[in-house]
């Protein structure tokens, strides 16, 4: 399941970043942090619990209580104890291909912070002028 970083804590971060004295560079990647906050899908955690709740047939349960035993049951499978291999199977499947969209939705978010955006041929990021040396 992914981790949502909700709209409160994006806004929050961003209004303390505004009261730092940041250079030119870390400006604009605050910048893209807001344009990737406002251009994201929905949390897709409920949609996904309400999926894993039908498969695992627990239709009273809540988000955290269907999480848990979707873990529960994968980390039995790995160990080898398993009641419903398939249906472990069927919860990796899903998993998979749901860390698979998170990856890819936020890819641009994890090179605008480690530098993998920038083009390999033109060697490491430079250091902003406009930062203070020492920081």
């Amino acid at each position: 399941m992914t981790v949502f970083v909700d709209d409160v804590t994006l806004r929050d971060a961003r209004d303390r970043a505004e009261r730092l004295p940041l250079g030119s560079a870390e400006q604009q990647r605050w910048r893209e942090v807001a344009a990737y906050g406002a251009a994201r899908r929905p949390d897709p955690n409920p949609e996904r619990a309400a999926v894993l709740r039908d498969l695992l047939s627990l239709p009273g349960a809540d988000d955290g209580e269907v999480l848990d035993a979707a873990g529960r049951l994968l980390s039995d499978a790995v160990t080898g104890n398993a009641e419903a291999p398939g249906l472990a199977r069927q919860v990796q499947a899903l998993s998979m291909r749901w860390f698979d969209e998170d990856v890819k939705d936020a890819a641009p978010l994890l090179a605008l912070f480690t530098g993998h955006h920038r083009d390999p041929e033109g060697g490491p990021p430079q250091a902003d002028p406009a930062t203070p040396s020492g920081r």
